[in-house]
């Protein structure tokens, strides 16, 4: 393996992997900017995901079960908390995980209707 990684190093193949993630990267961050640009998110232009901020009156988790009925997975921010801070009312986007742009821009027109609509509810309370 270290042999391979020599060679693509060496070729100049390492380079051309790096400038074609970072070429699709940035396609991807465009793709986001131009879906949920409006609702605000915070992103480094060369990251592979993004925190979705939920406008007033969204839960956290009454987002994600919207989406997760709609077929798009997005993490709410609970789970990246550290102790016993308080979650911000965010999601995580990942832009990396589906196979291409089209899914993306989909999966992301998905989330932007969902925001651009009322609350629905989600659980039953019995």
């Amino acid at each position: 393996m270290g042999e391979v990684v020599a060679e693509w190093i060496f070729d100049g193949t390492a380079n051309r992997i790096m400038e074609w993630k970072r070429q699709e990267v940035a396609a991807r961050q465009e793709i986001a900017q131009s879906t949920l640009g409006r609702f605000g998110f915070t992103s480094h232009p060369m990251a592979q995901h993004l925190w979705l901020e939920l406008p007033e009156p969204w839960c956290t988790d009454d987002f994600v079960s919207q989406a997760k009925m709609r077929g798009v997975l997005v993490s709410p921010a609970e789970i990246f908390v550290a102790g016993r801070a308080a979650a911000p009312y965010a999601v995580r986007i990942t832009l990396g995980s589906v196979p291409d742009r089209d899914t993306l821009a989909r999966g992301l027109t998905t989330l932007a209707e969902i925001l651009d609509a009322p609350p629905q509810p989600c659980k039953t309370v019995i």
